[in-house]
């Protein structure tokens, strides 16, 4: 008798089916949680990517359009050069494109390549100037970073200026989900000057690593603005304006 009773609830509790939903969604649901924040994550950086990248492209875009100097350029005429407030304002600009408070670096620099004098040698390539602005790891380019840098730059014609706009951003994720406390986003885009053989900068042979967006903060100091628009080292470049 007791046996039969303990066989029929055996038999009763193999065949009851409440809760099994509740058992399967409790061990499912730590990886859905999971899925669902790796997609996010990977959207969210393909799309802060895409941005910065089109924002890129917009500054090289905007400076190439730039028409450069007289043959009479003198230092009075500020303007027929690329200044610091025109290369500030290219991070401000970057900044709104990009519209999600990020921490966004640009740098623009002006490269010249040199042919080589013999058929082995693939010549060189000089900096006419490199500027820096925002808060990152990135330094004005000198000489020595990119003499040699056939690889990473395309071969122009002797004497030719290229055009080299970068920018670096960090993503910092939401989820943890295999990232790193930071993501670093790095663009590179090169063009061909449109209506100038060359652009100078003003002033020439220093190296701006100022980021602009500090002046902001300062507002109530009204002590002379540094003339020479920031420190940084020499960027080696040849762009030295007319004497007045």
């Amino acid at each position: 008798m007791l046996y039969q009773l303990i066989r029929l609830q055996l038999s009763r509790f193999s065949k009851e089916t409440s809760g099994s939903a509740t058992v399967e969604f409790v061990v499912t649901l730590p990886l859905m949680v999971l899925l669902l924040g790796a997609t996010y994550e990977f959207f969210e950086a393909h799309r802060y990517r895409s941005v910065r990248d089109k924002a890129t492209y917009t500054i090289a875009d905007m400076v190439s359009r730039e028409q450069g100097e007289d043959a009479d350029t003198t230092v009075d005429n500020a303007e027929e050069f690329i200044t610091d407030t025109y290369v500030d304002n290219s991070l401000r600009l970057f900044d709104e494109i990009t519209n999600d408070n990020g921490v966004n670096q640009i740098r623009i620099s002006m490269v010249q390549f040199i042919a080589g004098d013999a058929v082995d040698d693939l010549g060189t390539y000089v900096i006419e100037w490199s500027e820096v602005r925002g808060t990152g790891t990135m330094n004005a380019l000198t000489n020595a970073d990119l003499e040699n840098a056939h690889d990473r730059l395309p071969l122009r014609a002797n004497g030719q200026y290229l055009l080299m706009v970068e920018s670096k951003s960090a993503y910092e994720p939401v989820f943890e989900v295999g990232f790193n406390d930071e993501l670093e986003i790095s663009t590179r885009v090169f063009t061909d000057l449109r209506f100038a053989p060359q652009l100078k900068y003003y002033p020439p042979d220093i190296a701006n690593t100022n980021d602009p967006r500090d002046d902001e903060e300062d507002e109530g100091d009204t002590s002379d603005p540094d003339p020479v628009g920031g420190t940084g080292g020499t960027t080696g470049g040849t762009g030295t304006p007319g004497s007045t």
